[in-house]
């Protein structure tokens, strides 16, 4: 403890002693002695009336910061200086808790220096490896990375047991360090083996950290089960393996081993290759079927779980591994607490198979119209709305791979895609889903007119304070409306009624435009009925 601590403390224990004293309070034998002791240290110390330290205000701002001055260890030999800082920021917690990772951080070639002196005297202390670990762990110096790897070869386990999420970091995020082309280097693949022979052996070390119990996939890239796992996969996308040349040697025994024991290191690890499953099962499909499909069916132990990583992944995979996973996929969609993301992910595998099928009889999915339009039937709203997501965002993204315009795609494939499995339910709809299906036929230019005419029977009405708000304006809907009013008009009454939802501000000027656009469509009954409905709210009514 530094001096001004230990005053600040005495001068406390002075204060509320002589109080409770002065109140005609009765001390203990030891608290009299204690106030006695401490009267005599201090003999110019006397408290004030009126004295209340027990109701200090302590004020904080901003972000302190790691606390502890390297510059305290400047003199300090390299043999004694991993000793030396760790005793200090013992002692002085308050001033130099963190002497020792603020060491690492500015000076990391002496910090390196220092451990390589403590591990020639077999000193493997785990507090000082931890903030070591981590200080290093984004260093791009390979002689750095080099030296932490060779001592890490020489560590005792009992490090590896102590200092577990540490060294798993380190080593995920060196990877690019010691990996060349898809290859890991020999000894980084030996470390591999030493701490993955901890992590997945038949008494592995359990770290899943509480938070993360409900939540695996999170669990898997922050514990060593998974980060070990994710080493050997992204090494396995990063070699660019062709179709069912399997699993490489260097990789397959490792990968094995991760994903085949009981204990959460090796769920954590299938929890990983599930993130990848197509990708997986397309280069070794007999190691996936084995090892990973069982996982996902329903009534296996975590299946749920493994279905919340595989919506990582928004590929189908080959149709041997959709076929026999379908029942499975079919009944995650139909949860009712699926997360909004996982259904996007688990909807978009079951579309494209179906696309897939239809464009290719032959591609072997196993897939019927009505086996999706029960599935989207049965999904709760939120999932539903998910799905309407992805066929508007179908419809307007663009990349670099796929330039064809919205009409293209309606025209190709997603357009008769959605008119054939899109249930018709009228209790089966909301506001949300409906906003998502007006976008998506505002998305469409040539094709608007048809899809309006699809889309208009599909929606309830919204709340609408702006029209040019609520049919996007800003992106190609002020031009639906000029070009094609009258299929405008359709869509805009089925999204407006007066006596659900208030009357837009805007409406008068929106009828007026489209006037413009088609004098006659002022004899159209749908235009009459929304003209009543400006003229209510303009007299008040």
């Amino acid at each position: 403890m530094s001096d001004n601590a230990e005053v600040y403390r005495d001068i406390s224990i002075i204060r509320r002693l002589s109080r409770i004293a002065a109140a005609g309070g009765k001390l203990s034998e030891k608290a009299s002695k204690a106030l006695a002791d401490l009267r005599a240290k201090y003999p110019d110390f006397e408290p004030e009336a009126g004295d209340r330290d027990d109701f200090d205000v302590y004020h904080s701002g901003g972000f302190r910061g790691p606390r502890g001055n390297p510059d305290i260890l400047k003199d300090v030999s390299i043999d004694k200086l991993v000793e030396t800082a760790l005793s200090i920021q013992a002692a002085e917690q308050w001033e130099q808790g963190d002497l020792w990772s603020t060491l690492c951080r500015s000076e990391p070639s002496r910090a390196i220096q220092a451990v390589e002196a403590a591990a020639a005297n077999q000193n493997w202390p785990a507090n000082a490896w931890r903030p070591f670990l981590e200080s290093v762990a984004e260093s791009k110096e390979v002689k750095i990375s080099e030296k932490v790897l060779a001592l890490l070869l020489a560590a005792p386990s009992a490090l590896f047991v102590d200092a577990v999420f540490a060294v798993g970091s380190w080593m995920y995020r060196q990877l690019s360090t010691f990996k060349h082309n898809g290859v890991l280097a020999p000894d980084y693949l030996a470390l591999w083996d030493k701490f993955g022979a901890l992590v997945y052996g038949e008494q592995p070390i359990e770290t899943l950290e509480r938070e993360y119990k409900n939540d695996l996939p999170t669990a898997a890239i922050n514990d060593p089960g998974g980060l070990l796992a994710l080493i050997l996969l992204d090494t396995l996308i990063a070699r660019k393996v062709d179709q069912d040349a399997g699993l490489p040697n260097d990789l397959k025994d490792r990968a094995t081993l991760a994903v085949s024991g009981t204990h959460q290191s090796s769920l954590l690890a299938r929890i990983i290759f599930c993130e990848r499953l197509a990708l997986t099962d397309s280069i070794d499909h007999q190691w996936t079927n084995e090892r990973l499909v069982s996982t996902l069916i329903v009534g296996a132990p975590n299946w749920r779980e493994m279905w919340r990583a595989r919506a990582f992944d928004g590929h189908p995979g080959l149709a041997r591994l959709f076929n026999p996973l379908k029942p499975s996929l079919l009944a995650c969609l139909a949860r009712p607490d699926l997360a909004h993301d996982e259904g996007q992910s688990l909807a978009a595998q079951l579309l494209r198979a179906y696309i897939w099928k239809r464009n290719d009889a032959a591609s072997g999915y196993e897939i019927e119209t009505s086996e999706i339009r029960q599935a989207l039937s049965a999904a709760s709203q939120g999932t539903r709305q998910a799905i309407a997501w992805i066929f508007m965002n179908w419809l307007r993204t663009r990349s670099e791979v796929d330039t064809t315009s919205p009409d293209q795609r309606w025209n190709e494939g997603i357009g008769r895609t959605f008119r054939e499995v899109w249930p018709k339910d009228a209790n089966l709809r909301d506001q949300h889903t409906s906003q998502q299906l007006l976008w998506m036929a505002l998305s469409c230019d040539v094709c608007f007119p048809e899809a309006a005419s699809f889309i208009e029977n599909l929606i309830v009405p919204l709340q609408v304070y702006r029209i040019d708000i609520t049919f996007d304006f800003d992106k190609g809907g002020r031009e639906r409306m000029t070009s094609y009013p009258r299929p405008f008009l359709k869509l805009l009454n089925a999204a407006i009624d007066p006596h659900s939802e208030r009357i837009p501000d805007d409406l008068g000027d929106i009828l007026t435009s489209l006037e413009h656009a088609d004098p006659a469509i002022v004899n159209d009954n749908g235009f009459n009925r929304l003209s009543g409905a400006w003229r209510m709210r303009q007299s008040g009514r």
